[in-house]
């Protein structure tokens, strides 16, 4: 399914994109951290895959929102370039 076209017709409206790459960030921030954790050395508690997914959601949240715009922002910025560069 194709997104939304502006009125023109022309191009697709970024507000998808947007919206998608937001709630995919949000989704997969915890990944994020616990990636970043393992990366500096220590690791992330639990045994199971849930457990170490639901205490890398856990405090401390400290430069989350920077984070999670960022990534919203790239992977917006790549699929809306992408899809606008193959017209």
């Amino acid at each position: 399914m194709a997104p939304a076209a502006s009125t023109s017709g022309s191009k697709p409206l970024p507000v998808p994109y947007f919206a998608a790459a937001g709630v995919s960030a949000f989704a997969f921030f915890p990944f994020w951290k616990a990636a970043a954790i393992g990366q500096s050395g220590y690791s992330v508690q639990g045994s199971g895959y849930w457990q170490k997914y639901l205490e890398a959601m856990k405090p401390p949240w400290r430069g989350s929102l920077v984070v999670i715009g960022g990534m919203t922002w790239a992977r917006a910025a790549i699929f809306y370039g992408s899809d606008v560069g193959s017209q």
